[in-house]
C-alpha cells in the first residue's frame, strides 16, 4: 500500500495544479501573468531555460523592469492603450540572468485587470541582427 500511496499522490499533487499551467510549463515561449500593476505573479520555466531567471527571482517583480530601459516607455504606452479583452504587440530587448539582452517578440492580452503576456525570442532573426548597432 505504500507505493500505491506515494504514486497517488503525486498524483493528486500534479491534478491539483492547473491543466492550462502543466501545458504552459512544457512552452518554449516565454509565459507570464501580472497584476494591474504590471507585477509578475506567474512566469513559466521558459524564464528560466531561455533567459536563466529562476521563476521565484521574478515573480513579485515589475516585469517592465525586465526590458531594455530604452524601450521601457514605448512599451508602457502601447499596453496602456490596450483596453480590457483587447490584444497588444510589443517587441523589446529582455534582460538575460548572465546580462545579455534578448529581442522578445510579445503578445499581451489585458483581461480582468490581469495582463497575460507570451513572448518569442526572435534575436537571431534577420530583422533584428540587422538592427542591432555596429
Amino acid at each position: 500500500m505504500s507505493s500505491l500511496s506515494t504514486s497517488g499522490v503525486r498524483r493528486r499533487r500534479s491534478s491539483a495544479r492547473p491543466e492550462g499551467e502543466r501545458l504552459a510549463e512544457l512552452a518554449a515561449s516565454l509565459l507570464a501573468t501580472t497584476d494591474g500593476d504590471g507585477r509578475l505573479l506567474y512566469v513559466n520555466r521558459a524564464w528560466e531555460r531561455l533567459l536563466g531567471w529562476d521563476p521565484r527571482e521574478v515573480i513579485g517583480k515589475k516585469a517592465i523592469h525586465m526590458a531594455h530601459p530604452d524601450e521601457r516607455k514605448a512599451v508602457a504606452a502601447a499596453l496602456r492603450k490596450t483596453e480590457d479583452g483587447q490584444e497588444a504587440a510589443a517587441e523589446c530587448r529582455v534582460m538575460a540572468r548572465d546580462g545579455r539582452w534578448l529581442w522578445i517578440d510579445w503578445r499581451v492580452r489585458a483581461e480582468g485587470g490581469r495582463w497575460y503576456l507570451a513572448g518569442r525570442d526572435v534575436s537571431e532573426e534577420p530583422l533584428c541582427v540587422a538592427s542591432l548597432p555596429d
